[in-house]
This record gives structure tokens, C-alpha cells and sequence, in this order.
């Protein structure tokens, strides 16, 4: 029985990377049309830029991939009466679709894991060299405020972790206690380091109640990666998600909407498990025999179907990023899926 798993997880893993080969191959050839006139000349930047493309298309191409596959691998185990044959060794429909689903939960799992790396900014990384630029674009005129502090940045470098023009105003209530200034900062040890910063605080024993100090390193906004920072203008949609969770962490008492970063979160952890569930639910349905079994019927109905539940499920995640719907409602659509996937599985004898 453990082989005739195997010999369904390797037909099934086959099938998923021809086809997911073959969809990023034709995305990549969309993007080269739409984009030749701006790849670089060098050839080191084409490939980096290629690189970096493939994995951004992974975002669309993976699930349909891992649900196409599925269905190339039923409709080649119906022709050739392999699922009756295995029926009449013992295995059963329900113990045939689990090397589909945990071969497709595996990879949609590893795929998310991959989103918590620096793999989560590749699209950026195409951006910034389809635009011509050595680095990722410069924030500039960022302001927020942070506990009970207004922090300025005239200029952000998320690549090389630096800032130019900070000033931070402290605040209590609302009486002004202190403002800091620095020409340049780094991020270094998970803190912003000031650079030459000027301090003016108030003195209320020394007249004229106002004094001014100078530090040659000053430490402040611990957590505050560059990356956050920069995304923070942009509400959150070029976070991976490591860094979405942590500016979650920190700004959740700040009075600052944090949806657009939620819902872009919630996205990126939810949205690939739409594949596992899908195919429990078309495994559900795939008949056994082969008698009154029509293959271009099967293969249009479950082509088009998961074409549109994935365009509904990523239409709803634009909506909910851009606020028309609740951030959670990527992740409550597919915990429906889930458990309406379940309950067919568990149907299954």
C-alpha cells in the first residue's frame, strides 16, 4: 500500500512541475513583452531581474499549478482504470487523494515559510532593477509618531539601512519635553543609531529653561526596521511577512491603521492553502471508473472553476488590502474552504 503512495505522490509531483514550469515560463514571457524596453542591457542584471521575476510569479502560478497538476494526474488515473485497480487491491478513494493533498499542503506550506525570508522582497528587487535604480527607491518625508515621540525622516535607504535629516520631538500630554536632531543615522544591533545628535530639552531650574546637548551616538527606536519604516508610508503591502508581524507588534498602540498591513499578512499566509483544500474537494468528485468518465468535460468544469474561485479569493484579498472588506476575510474565506473540504473528505469510505 506504501508504494502504490509513493507511485501516486511521484505521478503527482511530476505533473505539478511541468506545469508549473510551463506558467512561469509564460508569465515570464508576458513580463518580457511588457517590460524589454526597460531590462537592463547587462546581462548579470537580466538573469537577477528573471531571478527575482519567477519567484514573484509564484504568487499566482503555484496554486493553479498545484491544482492542475492534480487534475492532469486524476484524469490520467481515471483513463487508465489505475484508480480502480488500486480499489481492488484495498486502497480505498479517500486513501488515494491524501498523497495529493499533503504533497500540495507541503509545498504551499514551504512556500509561506518562504514569504518569512528575504525571498518575500524579490519583487521589490525586480522593481528597483526594471526601474534602473541600484537600490530599492528612497523614502522621503516620512512621519509617524511612536509612543510619545513625532519622528521626522527626510530621507530613508532601506538597502543600506541609513536615514539623512531625523528629528524626533518628544512630547508629554501636550507640553514639547525635548527634540533631537541628526544629520544621518544607521540601523545597527535592531536600533537606529543617531549620528552627531543635537538635543534640545527643557531645563526648568537654569534660565533660560532651555538647554542644549550633543551626543556622538544616540540609540532610539529599537525595532524599527528599515524595511518597516519604508513600508509604513505605503501601508504595508511590500512587508514580508516577519516584518509585517513585527510592525503589527509595534504600532499596534500607536493609533495607527494597521488593516492595510494585516490584510497583506493575512493574504500571504492564507491564500496558498487554497490549493490543498481544492483539491480534497475535486478529489471528492473525480470518479473511479472510467465508463461514464468524459475527459474534456472534467478537465473544462475544474479548469474553470478554480480559475474563478482563485480570482474571487484574490480579487477579495485587493479588496480587503484597499479596505473595502475586513482584513480577516482572505483567511475567513479559507477556513470555509477548509471546512467544506473536510466535511466531503470525511464522506469519503
Amino acid at each position: 500500500m506504501s508504494a502504490a503512495k509513493t507511485y501516486l505522490a511521484k505521478l503527482y509531483t511530476k505533473n505539478f512541475f511541468i506545469t508549473l514550469l510551463g506558467l512561469e515560463l509564460f508569465f515570464l514571457l508576458i513580463d518580457f513583452l511588457q517590460n524589454q524596453k526597460n531590462i537592463p542591457s547587462s546581462a548579470n542584471l537580466t538573469i537577477l531581474y528573471f531571478y527575482y521575476q519567477s519567484f514573484a510569479a509564484l504568487k499566482i502560478t503555484l496554486a493553479l499549478s498545484l491544482i492542475f497538476g492534480a487534475i492532469w494526474s486524476f484524469i490520467y488515473l481515471v483513463r487508465s482504470n489505475e484508480l480502480t485497480a488500486l480499489e481492488s487491491i484495498g486502497m480505498s478513494k479517500k486513501e488515494a487523494i491524501k498523497p495529493f493533498f499533503l504533497v500540495s499542503l507541503f509545498v504551499a506550506l514551504t512556500y509561506i515559510l518562504l514569504g518569512f525570508t528575504k525571498a518575500g522582497y524579490y519583487y521589490d528587487d525586480a522593481r528597483a532593477i526594471l526601474q534602473n535604480k541600484d537600490a530599492k527607491e528612497r523614502a522621503k518625508d516620512l512621519f509617524f509618531r511612536y509612543k510619545d515621540e513625532f519622528i521626522y525622516i527626510k530621507e530613508l535607504n532601506p538597502i543600506s539601512k541609513t536615514a539623512k535629516e531625523l528629528q524626533i520631538i518628544g512630547v508629554d500630554g501636550n507640553s514639547v519635553k525635548y527634540q533631537i536632531e541628526a544629520k544621518t543615522a544607521a540601523f545597527e544591533n535592531d536600533s537606529w543609531i543617531l549620528k552627531n545628535a543635537s538635543i534640545l530639552f527643557l531645563d526648568e531650574l537654569n534660565e533660560p529653561h532651555i538647554a542644549r546637548s550633543y551626543q556622538n551616538e544616540l540609540k532610539t527606536l529599537n525595532g524599527f526596521k528599515p524595511k518597516i519604516l519604508d513600508n509604513i508610508s505605503q501601508g504595508g503591502e511590500g512587508l514580508n511577512a516577519v516584518d509585517a508581524v513585527n510592525a503589527i507588534w509595534l504600532l499596534k498602540d500607536q493609533h495607527i491603521s494597521l488593516d492595510k498591513i494585516k490584510a497583506a499578512l493575512f493574504s500571504a499566509v492564507s491564500l496558498p492553502l487554497f490549493a490543498p483544500f481544492f483539491i480534497l474537494i475535486l478529489g471528492y468528485f473525480t470518479p473511479v471508473a472510467s465508463r461514464s468518465f468524459m475527459q474534456a468535460r472534467f478537465a473544462a468544469v475544474w479548469i474553470f472553476g478554480s480559475l474563478l474561485c482563485w480570482g474571487v479569493l484574490t480579487t477579495l484579498s485587493k479588496l480587503s488590502f484597499y479596505g473595502s472588506a475586513g482584513s480577516y476575510a482572505p483567511m475567513l474565506s479559507i477556513a470555509i474552504l477548509g471546512i467544506y473540504a473536510s466535511y466531503l473528505f470525511k464522506r469519503l469510505k
